[in-house]
């Protein structure tokens, strides 16, 4: 899609795809609910020139935070408004009482609302036809989008970041998600394959915890990657037989190697003294249980 996206940015021109840029809110802080945000680099009218403006167009040449990716990303899905992202949506106290609600707040509509119907439609087809196939969770109309950038510094040369940004459903979003694999530890670092998985994998589990409905007919389960096999399910450890894992390790051990003998050596001491710690020896309590390990040991088995 990169020539495609060239051909765009260079009919746009600058000053429109720059226009664009900040409509979305890229080069701005989004004023998220923690210290310290960064505000992303961008290039300017004066210094994007025709390479720089088709390189933009794919996105490579600039950056943004993972927060202004989803947060544009949202706007352009959901009918073209933009919110102010929040990190929750409420606040409780010890008692479930709600002490603090955050309520939604539209800042502005960068594109209209036929333009994200658009948008859905085309990230649709990559779920169904295009790249982004490997994301699909059977019973749900999806959209999506792959991403891959090649490291430019000389550190990395060579390694890549890849992503995928996705949504369900396709014409009534409740769900977005965006996943980011920072220098996959494969040798085909360039697939985008492995976020799909991870977000097929995440989506498969909170859409229905969501309580969010499937809106396609479907007789087939959601297939994970293979490599999600073989890892037990925190659900399925009791069916195994390890209902506490810790009192396993405590009964058990961790291995059966061979226990090895070691002499106390004076030589190796840090020269602190019971005395000095204030520590009595003589203390019952002390010669028994000096740091109330049989006390922990029968809170882990229980």
């Amino acid at each position: 899609c990169n020539d495609g996206m060239m051909a765009i940015g260079r009919k746009m021109g600058a000053a429109k795809f720059l226009e664009y840029q900040q409509r979305f809110n890229f080069g701005t802080r989004t004023g998220i609910d923690l210290p310290n945000e960064e505000t992303g680099l961008l290039f300017t009218e004066d210094n994007m020139y025709e390479m720089e403006l088709s390189t933009s167009a794919f996105g490579q040449g600039f950056n943004c935070t993972m927060i202004q990716e989803i947060s544009a990303m949202a706007a352009a899905i959901n009918g073209g408004i933009y919110y102010q992202p929040h990190l929750v949506k409420e606040i409780t106290d010890e008692d479930g009482k709600v002490v603090k609600s955050i309520q939604p707040n539209i800042l502005k509509q960068p594109i209209s609302e036929e333009v994200s119907a658009d948008i859905r439609e085309y990230m649709g087809m990559s779920v169904t036809d295009g790249t982004s196939k490997k994301s699909k969770v059977k019973g749900y109309s999806m959209g999506g989008k792959t991403g891959t950038a090649e490291k430019l510094n000389e550190k990395e040369k060579g390694n890549y970041l890849v992503s995928f940004i996705g949504f369900a459903p396709l014409d009534n979003p409740e769900l977005l998600i965006y996943v980011v694999v920072d220098t996959p530890n494969v040798e085909e670092q360039a697939s985008s394959s492995y976020p799909q998985f991870l977000a097929q994998a995440i989506l498969s589990e909170v859409l229905p915890y969501m309580n969010i409905y499937m809106d396609e007919p479907t007789t087939e389960e959601t297939v994970l990657w293979e490599g999600f096999y073989g890892v037990p399910k925190l659900t399925d450890i009791e069916k195994d037989g390890v209902s506490n894992p810790y009192g396993t390790i405590l009964d058990q051990g961790f291995g059966d190697g061979e226990s090895q003998d070691v002499e106390e050596n004076d030589e190796h001491s840090d020269g602190i003294t019971n005395e000095d710690a204030g520590i009595e020896e003589d203390d019952p309590e002390y010669e028994d249980d000096p740091y109330g390990m049989e006390e922990l040991e029968d809170d882990i088995r229980r």
